[in-house]
């Protein structure tokens, strides 16, 4: 692997390839692979939604603000003029191309949540098609919304800091006039149905996030700052050493391999756990067909 040069994706945009007015969105994102992250945004915003009806889609957390499907709606547009913008991008055309009102956009149309929601999902499939197919020599094109400069790796992960962005928004801003108040079932405190006191996630939700020779991986839970990942390495694959910005619990199903740690090895098989700090680079090397487990996000406490 020495020489060999990291694919775009897994880098964000450098200096000059984006205006500094999207410095907070390219900020919102996690490390990683941005073809991923796509992938797995598509899986916790449709959890997000989930059993959502059209009173809850009314819902405006301030007067005067955008009800959540008109945010739903919003994210659709929004999602659909950038890859409009990436496409024109990576097919050589760098001619400059125009903003548009966000406000006027939203304030056009009534929209229905559920509608919307499967709109978004939509557009959310043909973004992940278009950078996952997308030339490695494509991905830097540059060229100008405006007067402000953009490549198609900017606007990908752009893509990813808008849909991070308004997430936060959502859970901070519009659930909490969404969730149990106390007194309600469900509620802090308050007796809670039994459908709300187990969580089941199914095998078929699960997402393969990873795919490369001998090594798999597949993604089922991910829930703000959580990740629940099962890892998959044949007999004498690897997996790079690489930093991640997160604490992570690795649980060993089955096999034996080393999990290297700043730049320290130890020798871990079947049943072995270990904690990783964040921040810490860590790579894996399987001695024997390799089954892990692991916790992303586990928490401090």
């Amino acid at each position: 692997m020495s020489g060999a040069a990291l694919h775009p994706a897994l880098a964000r945009p450098l200096p000059g390839e984006a205006a500094p007015a999207y410095d907070a969105y390219l900020a919102a994102c996690p490390v990683g692979d941005l073809r991923h992250l796509l992938a797995e945004q598509a899986t916790a915003f449709r959890r997000e939604l989930a059993g959502l009806d059209e009173a809850a889609g009314a819902h405006r957390y301030a007067p005067g603000k955008w009800s959540l499907a008109q945010l739903v709606g919003h994210l659709a547009d929004t999602e659909q003029i950038l890859l409009g913008r990436a496409l024109r991008l990576a097919r050589g055309d760098s001619r400059p191309q125009p903003g548009f009102d966000e406000d006027a956009y939203a304030a056009a149309w009534t929209p229905s949540l559920a509608r919307e929601r499967e709109r978004w999902l939509e557009q959310r499939g043909q973004t992940c098609r278009f950078f996952t197919n997308l030339a490695p020599e494509d991905w830097l094109r540059p060229g100008l919304v405006e007067d402000r400069p953009v490549s198609v790796r900017a606007l990908g992960w752009i893509i990813a800091g808008h849909l991070e962005h308004h997430l936060r928004s959502l859970r901070q801003r519009y659930r909490p006039g969404l969730d149990p108040t106390p007194g309600e079932p469900g509620a802090p405190g308050e007796p809670r149905p039994a459908a709300d006191a187990c969580r089941v996630w199914r095998a078929g939700e699960a997402e393969q996030v990873l795919d490369r020779e001998g090594i798999q991986g597949w993604r089922l839970v991910r829930e703000q700052d959580r990740r629940l990942i099962r890892l998959h390495l044949a007999a004498g694959s690897a997996l790079a050493p690489h930093p991640v910005p997160d604490r992570a619990l690795f649980w060993l199903a089955a096999g034996r391999g080393r999990l290297t740690v700043e730049g320290r090895t130890v020798e871990l098989a079947g049943g072995d756990a270990a904690l990783v700090a964040a921040g810490a680079t860590r790579g894996w090397e399987a001695m024997t067909d390799l089954d892990l487990l692991v916790v992303r996000g586990w928490p401090e406490d």
